[in-house]
């Protein structure tokens, strides 16, 4: 007897001709060997997975112990062997694990849903998911005392299914035998696709490259595509229109299940997963690089060891030995193909899936100036813009008004946006003139207006005297702002004199005075004893001469 370096483990030998590999508690694992005399002395090499057999004949002989991945996946929850003798559940999207004691050796896992079911050496027993107010606890429900062989073993809401090289074997949770399906070949990758209590589908994938959908409750297989090479993984996307196989070329093929036409395919696959919820979005792992595309289109690539064997939401789970890793995919890229395309009703399903704020801001506006007010108030709701919400409902309402323009519309959005120059363009396009000046008064911005107003002269939706409007109304500007002579200036462009008297007169601006003057008609006689008045009040009689030398 001899224990490895850690402790954990130790092999024993003796007169009945056998090794055996036991855990520090005494749980049997298994036979390393068995000999044709007594074993006298066995030791497990350090560090390795040998051991080393003296027995009575006089031979030594070395063996190396295999030991296989124990593991079962559904959804984002993942369960694992650990310590030879216990099961770990992990939901993948939280840091929080589960462990469950068995104190036998755990041959096979398999979880679906809220289910999970362990294969140990003389039964299999069956759990169940029991929500707890601050964790998710897994009670045992049914335990099928018979020891079963099997080379795969599937679990669905009510059953378990065991695989035995060309027969599938359903049996319910008391251990009766309910249904078997003979296939074939060999079945070499199973998987439950989910489905009403009772009524699951399973996918099989054969190693003469057919592969099935099976309903537990329907003796009849399904065949869905049969291909000539050897099936290693399969999956089928969430709307159930794409199946995804990867055979033992390292060839991933995609078919469409309805018309079985082949769609794609990649090479130097080794597993590949659909998004659980964008039926086009596709993850394919292999020469430690994980691609994401959607469609033909490739939005993700990257460095990533290991094998897909799940995609939710934005989510890749990849699982390295035991470790499974999570991995955070951008969808911005994704995002912007479906904007490209007009396609705002993917763009959103897309956007759910996680992206930053200012994509969600963007995808608002795309969906904005396309007229598709929904897409864009849901977009602006996520990112609690409410400036941009009220956009949209002003959007909703113009849309309403038969006699206005999308064009008009699309050009009160740009300039709601800061896109002046393109709003302007709008306007002008459409005989708006009016709005292009309007909208560049309203900001302030009269040196744009009065540009625009030079261009439309001739325009019979133009007042005459619109320059004059636009210097009065950014003289009253200036006015309200406190810059008296500036006001004062274009109070004169605009030809109200009064104005520019009273504004120069009340600040003592001599200078505005003496311009008003020289560009006041003499026949203006009332205007002019204002300006005379003023200059006396200011001591500036010189100036008030003149101006009286000017009234004659």
């Amino acid at each position: 007897l001899n224990f490895t370096k850690d402790g954990e483990y130790f092999v024993i030998g003796g007169s009945n001709r056998k090794v055996t590999l036991m855990t520090a508690k005494g749980i049997s694992l298994g036979e390393v060997a068995e000999r044709e005399s007594w074993v006298w002395s066995c030791t497990p090499r350090p560090g390795k997975n040998f051991v080393a057999v003296g027995a009575n004949d006089g031979n030594i002989s070395m063996y190396q112990q295999i030991f296989n991945t124990v593991h079962g996946l559904y959804g984002n929850r993942y369960a694992y062997r650990d310590n030879m003798t216990d099961v770990i559940l992990q939901p993948l999207v939280t840091e929080k694990k589960i462990k469950i004691f068995h104190k036998d050796y755990v041959k096979k896992i398999a979880v679906y849903k809220d289910r999970l079911a362990v294969q140990l050496p003389d039964r299999v027993a069956i759990y169940e998911a029991v929500p707890s107010s601050n964790s998710m606890k897994y009670q045992q429900r049914e335990k099928i005392k018979q020891k079963i062989t099997c080379n795969l073993l599937v679990v669905t809401s009510l059953h378990i299914i065991l695989c035995l090289d060309k027969k599938l074997q359903l049996m319910n949770f008391k251990g009766k035998k309910e249904r078997e399906w003979v296939l074939d070949s060999g079945i070499r990758y199973i998987k439950v696709i989910g489905g009403p209590p009772g009524r699951e589908g399973l996918l099989a994938g054969l190693k003469n490259g057919t592969v099935l959908k099976i309903f537990v409750d329907n003796p009849f297989p399904i065949k869905l595509i049969k291909q000539t090479t050897s099936i290693r993984c399969l999956d089928l996307n969430c709307d159930r229109t794409k199946l995804a196989v990867v055979d033992e070329n390292a060839e991933c093929l995609v078919y469409d299940v309805r018309t079985k036409e082949l769609l794609y395919k990649e090479s130097d696959v080794n597993s590949v997963a659909w998004n659980s919820e964008i039926e086009d979005m596709i993850a394919m792992s292999g020469n430690n690089t994980v691609t994401v595309k959607i469609a033909d289109f490739v939005m993700h690539t990257q460095k990533q060891a290991g094998f897909v064997v799940g995609f939710s939401a934005s989510k890749l789970f990849c699982l390295q030995q035991l470790n499974m890793q999570v991995v955070e995919v951008p969808q911005s890229q994704s995002l912007q193909r479906y904007i490209k395309a007009k396609d705002f009703k993917m763009a959103i399903r897309v956007a759910c899936l996680g992206v930053t704020e200012a994509d969600w801001k963007m995808l608002g506006l795309q969906a904005l100036y396309n007229m598709e007010v929904d897409i864009a108030r849901e977009s602006f709701l996520r990112i609690n813009n409410l400036h941009l919400v009220t956009l949209t409902s002003k959007v909703e309402q113009d849309l309403k008004n038969p006699n206005k323009p999308r064009d008009i519309i699309l050009g009160d959005i740009l300039a709601y946006e800061g896109k002046f120059m393109e709003a302007e363009k709008l306007y002008c396009r459409n005989q708006k003139i009016e709005l292009a000046i309007q909208m560049y008064s309203d900001l302030w911005k009269y040196d744009e207006a009065k540009r625009v107003a030079r261009m439309a002269e001739n325009n019979p939706n133009i007042p005459k005297d619109i320059l004059h409007q636009l210097n009065r109304k950014q003289a009253e500007g200036l006015a309200e702002l406190g810059k008296w002579r500036e006001a004062a200036e274009m109070f004169l462009d605009a030809g109200d004199f009064e104005k520019a008297i009273e504004v120069n007169g009340k600040h003592k601006y001599v200078e505005g005075l003496i311009d008003v003057v020289r560009r006041l008609d003499k026949d203006k006689v009332d205007l002019l004893k204002k300006c005379a008045v003023l200059f006396i009040q200011l001591g500036k009689s010189k100036h008030a001469k003149e101006v009286y030398l000017k009234i004659g």
